[in-house]
């Protein structure tokens, strides 16, 4: 599938502000799930510098500078992504078995993944972890705790803000994507499967957020790799989805990152995201 997306991100200040160095990912990641076709990046005012590298995650990471004063930023993409993952389920698992009570990784895969093996939550998502069974199996258990968040959280818009605990989640009973999201990996993580933070965007029409950024985790599967789970919809992740950036903690996928210097000064956010399904328009 090829999708066309135009995100445009502006901030206004109160007053003159001196921008530090600011930290985008906005280029969608390349892997085996989608293909960067088109992408232009516009920056208004024009960055003092600006350069082009990975960051601890292998995202696509674009520094900018800036060298005067200014009273707004605009941040302007345009971009078209072939996804090519129809099948969400194309792989076959070499530990297809789950038990909470051994690991499922073999001891070099552990240490390469203890960053995304370390629960976040204090312990909050234990008991909806441990409240799916696991009989069936790896992918049942996955599939399972996806549907059981999708069936017992109601799904909220919040357009800003970091996410929430676990915890506050668990308590609020509903939850904007990224919440769903961090719940969902952290009932992983107290389990022993190793998760992570994917944001990006979603070309769906039956989700109140199909034109703001989106989020869901990803898990490491045994003969698979890492494989996307949205527990806003509770289902896989297919070809609906574009990544820009994944993280074992929500700041490593933050699209947009930086502050400003300038005393007494106050900020506004807008963003306008349209996304377009070359088949059809959404």
């Amino acid at each position: 599938m090829k999708i066309r997306i135009n995100n445009r991100t502006s901030y206004s200040y109160s007053k003159p502000v001196f921008l530090e160095p600011h930290f985008l990912r906005l280029r969608p990641r390349e892997d085996p799930a989608q293909h960067v076709l088109e992408f232009s990046l516009d920056i208004s005012p024009e960055p003092g510098g600006l350069g082009y590298g990975l960051d601890p995650d292998s995202n696509w990471l674009t520094s900018i500078w800036f060298d005067k004063q200014t009273e707004v930023l605009e941040v302007a993409v345009k971009t078209v992504v072939e996804t090519l993952r129809s099948n969400p389920f194309d792989f076959v698992l070499t530990s297809p078995e789950f038990s909470m009570r051994s690991s499922l990784y073999t001891d070099d895969l552990r240490q390469r993944l203890g960053h995304v093996l370390t629960p976040i939550g204090g312990g909050a998502a234990s008991e909806l972890a441990h409240s799916v069974g696991t009989k069936e199996g790896l992918m049942a258990y996955l599939t399972g705790l996806n549907s059981l968040i999708k069936e017992s959280f109601q799904v909220v818009y919040r357009e800003f803000g970091n996410p929430l605990t676990p915890a506050e989640t668990i308590e609020a009973g509903a939850g904007a994507c990224r919440d769903l999201a961090v719940l969902f990996i952290d009932a992983c993580r107290t389990v022993g499967i190793a998760a992570r933070f994917a944001s990006g965007y979603l070309a769906a029409s039956d989700v109140p957020e199909e034109h703001t950024l989106h989020a869901w985790a990803e898990v490491y599967l045994p003969g698979a790799g890492w494989r996307g789970f949205d527990p806003t919809l509770g289902l896989m992740v297919a070809d609906a989805h574009v990544c820009l950036a994944v993280s074992s903690l929500y700041v490593g996928a933050a699209p947009l990152t930086g502050t400003f210097r300038g005393t007494g000064a106050s900020s506004k956010m807008t963003t306008l995201i349209e996304v377009e399904r070359l088949d059809g328009k959404i």
